[in-house]
């Protein structure tokens, strides 16, 4: 079954940890294993040092029209950057409201991932035809050792088609998830219509856990 990790960051983040994911991962990842590093309007020149056939780089804002579409509707709504409260959603606490911004409520932000976790999946269905297992990886992550073929099966077993790092009763920690294509797509494309039909806006929180 085929392995594809996944991943996404912006100029900004590719100087302050993106370089440095890519860099581990190029590393200790087994060769089998494709990523597909979504960036923002970046030019290839910026990765001419991390030329791996494993990894292609990809324009988010490029291959997602349902991400086109949400900047240009939101554009200007401190709202959905979490800078502002939602008139009709949960109430701030002070702290919140004094700092002037809060990460739950970020849709801004968070809906970059969903939307490259969507495209990607719909990528690997393409190109790949079969199954395969589409892991999301949090750009900020570094790894420090070999990463075995064997541990992808123990992340994501057989009879299973997600799989993530659960922490009752806090909300879930998504920076590692795993899914089991292609019986998992319609659950990702349910996840990005939330933030592409603008759902995620009479739910309680906003962010992609």
């Amino acid at each position: 079954m085929r392995t594809v990790a996944v991943t996404t960051f912006g100029p900004k983040g590719w100087e302050q940890y993106g370089r440095r994911f890519i860099k581990t991962f190029a590393r200790f990842w087994p060769r089998e294993v494709t990523l597909f590093a979504y960036h923002e309007g970046q030019t290839w020149e910026d990765f001419a040092d991390w030329r791996d056939d494993r990894i292609e780089f990809i324009d988010l804002i490029e291959a997602s029209a349902d991400l086109r579409a949400f900047l240009a509707r939101h554009e200007n709504s401190l709202v959905v950057k979490g800078r502002a409260q939602h008139p009709g959603g949960m109430a701030w606490k002070p702290k919140w409201i004094a700092e002037g911004y809060h990460f739950r409520f970020d849709a801004w932000k968070f809906c970059r991932k969903v939307f490259a976790i969507a495209d990607a999946a719909e990528r690997v269905k393409r190109l790949n035809g079969g199954g395969a297992r589409l892991f999301w990886l949090d750009a900020d992550i570094v790894t420090f050792r070999p990463v075995p073929e064997t541990v992808f099966e123990a992340l994501l077993p057989a009879g299973y088609d997600l799989s993530y790092l659960g922490r009752a009763p806090y909300h879930s920690e998504c920076g590692f998830v795993g899914y089991r294509l292609p019986e998992a797509l319609p659950f990702i494309r349910r996840f990005a219509a939330t933030y592409a039909t603008d759902a995620f806006m009479a739910m309680r929180e906003w962010h992609d856990s």
